[in-house]
């Protein structure tokens, strides 16, 4: 008796000098030939093969490549678009922005000395679920690994980030060197386990959506960034050693109470948040009158501003106006602020707040 199993093989060609384009300087621009799957020589046209140039294989139906280590560069879109579904390509080093964007079949990369991979190197790579280089990458750019097939990623050289996971289906991932998480892990709705002991400063709603998240060091945080709780879904955003905001630090949030009892200085359109009811801002002592630090505060409660010499202002979107105009009811019903001695009541239209009990001022 015998027994048979199916299986899929694959004639790998090795290149041919005519198939091929390169520079003097061992860039190769274009691939003219019609294999699929292929192994690049050392020398083409007894020229050192150095970089895959940009937009090489774009488009193509390569499927399988191997390069020789003295290639170190992928460059601009060099194989997007196209059929590539596994890469050997030890030397690389560099990959430059959307490298590898949109090859939906690409599962299989051999990689290791990858140190640094630009913008959207692998955007919509579906089928990638591990890199070979995690050990040895220290900066990744903007929406580098959007909408892959990631679930885990453990990065112990990775100093720089730019929103780089966003919309994956990462469960876990751990970021020892990190200090600025500029986005990174929006709409990551699977993400458990983020671990980033070395994290100082967030911008860019780097953990918006991230419903399933089991907790946040928000004791380091003493900066935050444009956007950077943006879209945050923690009930409870307490930073009590944040000294910074900069731009609109907490747009959209989900949080129902927030504190930041050392910030001096808030930015304008700080608070964006349907669901925020309580706010805690114990050293701030002068807002803008002029600009709106409340937008859309349809759910607050209460404002704690002990040493504030003036009340903020509130605004309304077009949204806002029209369903306060169709009988909501705003709930908020005092407004602490022992030291305050201007406020601008019209600019706020206060008009709106029909449940106010005191606004404790001078």
């Amino acid at each position: 008796i015998s027994s048979f199993s199916t299986g899929e093989y694959q004639i790998i060609y090795g290149a041919d000098s005519d198939d091929f384009i390169i520079s003097d300087t061992g860039i190769l621009s274009e691939y003219t030939g019609s294999h699929t799957a292929i192994t690049d020589t050392k020398t083409i046209n007894n020229i050192p093969v150095t970089k895959i140039g940009g937009d090489c294989f774009a488009g193509s139906n390569i499927e399988y490549i191997e390069l020789p280590e003295t290639v170190t560069e992928i460059g601009y879109q060099a194989f997007a678009q196209s059929n590539l579904y596994e890469i050997k390509a030890p030397g690389i080093e560099t990959i430059l922005g959307y490298a590898f964007y949109e090859c939906h079949h690409l599962y299989k990369e051999y990689m290791p000395n990858v140190t640094i991979a630009s913008e959207q190197a692998f955007g919509y790579c579906y089928s990638l679920n591990s890199i070979s280089f995690a050990k040895n990458i220290k900066s990744l750019g903007n929406r580098c690994f959007i909408s892959t097939g990631l679930e885990t990623v453990n990065l112990p050289e990775l100093t720089s980030i730019n929103c780089s996971f966003e919309e994956n289906y990462l469960k876990t991932a751990y970021l020892p060197k990190i200090t600025h998480l500029n986005g990174g892990f929006y709409d990551c709705v699977y993400l458990e386990e983020l671990y980033i002991p070395n994290v100082t400063k967030i911008s860019n709603s780097a953990i918006g959506y991230c419903e399933r998240l089991k907790g946040f060091p928000f004791d380091n945080i003493t900066e935050v960034g444009n956007n950077g709780f943006g879209m945050c879904m923690f009930d409870e955003i307490i930073l009590p050693n944040c000294t910074k905001l900069t731009g609109s630090v907490f747009n959209s949030v989900f949080s129902k109470y927030i504190s930041i009892p050392l910030v001096t200085q808030i930015p304008v359109h700080s608070f964006s948040d349907p669901n925020l009811e309580y706010v805690s801002m114990d050293n701030v002592e002068n807002f803008r009158t002029t600009n709106y630090i409340f937008t859309d505060v349809f759910s607050l409660k209460g404002l704690y501003l002990p040493k504030a010499i003036n009340i903020p202002t509130f605004d309304w979107d077009s949204y806002g106006e029209r369903i306060i105009a169709e009988g909501l009811q705003l709930p908020l019903e005092y407004i602490y602020a022992p030291k305050a001695t201007t406020f601008n009541f019209e600019k706020s239209q206060m008009q709106y707040f029909d449940k106010m009990q005191f606004i404790f001022a001078p």
